[in-house]
């Protein structure tokens, strides 16, 4: 039986981002969300899923909120200042650049993602507040691309780019293939993949730091024990 401090509620927030976690019609689903339940029902260890935007988290943990996790987080050097990382609950594969309508044969012009991002005269529509990894934040510093930053989700993000209202995104490629999938604004919206794109980031369960270690290991025994697949999701798990 868990001691009083580990057997304490956690609250794990998750953000809006089909497929991995979304509500269709009031329904909570997403392949990551129900894997992020899986291990805190296996590891035995109270948790309350509460969908919350990104920067909304962000701030939480700044604040040092107690017994806070988020799910399917990337490792970013900084952040392990505030919080702690359990083991990789998923691989993404390389994101892939959508173009707007109207940029699209621009965009194919470059031969190279950093030769794209040092584009001034297009724009690059980007979620405030969001990380790519560290690979690509760091292209991006340098970046002689403009940068739209809008507090948004995937789905108005596609209406931007049908709109021509940026020019280009970087997106995660099983939200684009969900988004290609279920979102008419995606119709006119054109993929493309650069050789230089960084491979995919995994992702991890973050917690707070007074989060019990004796917490943390009951997690990742569970992630261990649960043998997550990386391969890559099935037409079944993107358009659950």
């Amino acid at each position: 039986m868990l001691h009083s401090a580990a057997a304490q509620e956690i609250t794990v927030a998750w953000r809006d981002f089909a497929p991995y976690n979304f509500v269709d019609q009031g329904v909570e689903k997403g392949f990551l969300l129900a894997r992020g339940k899986r291990i805190f029902e296996q590891a035995g260890v109270p948790a309350r899923f509460v969908l919350e935007p990104t920067k909304r988290i962000w701030a939480k943990f700044q604040a040092g909120t107690p017994m806070y996790c988020s799910l399917g987080r990337y490792r970013i050097a900084s952040r392990e200042l505030i919080m702690q990382y359990s083991l990789p609950i998923h691989s993404d594969p390389p994101n892939v650049v959508v173009a707007a309508p109207g940029a699209a044969f621009k965009v194919r012009t470059h031969a190279s993602l950093l030769s794209l991002l040092g584009d001034s005269t297009l724009t690059m529509g980007t979620r405030d507040g969001a990380s790519y990894g560290d690979q690509i934040d760091a292209m991006l510093v340098g970046a002689g691309a403009k940068v739209e930053k809008r507090v948004v989700e995937a789905p108005l993000m596609m209406k931007l780019l049908a709109a021509d209202r940026v020019s280009f995104a970087i997106m995660d490629r099983y939200a684009w293939q969900y988004a290609h999938l279920h979102d008419p604004a995606a119709a006119n919206v054109v993929a493309r993949d650069f050789a230089d794109m960084p491979p995919g980031q995994k992702r991890y369960l973050v917690c707070s730091k007074d989060v019990p270690a004796d917490v943390m290991n009951r997690l990742n025994n569970a992630i261990k024990a649960m043998k997550i697949s990386t391969q890559p999701l099935t037409d079944a798990e993107l358009g659950q």
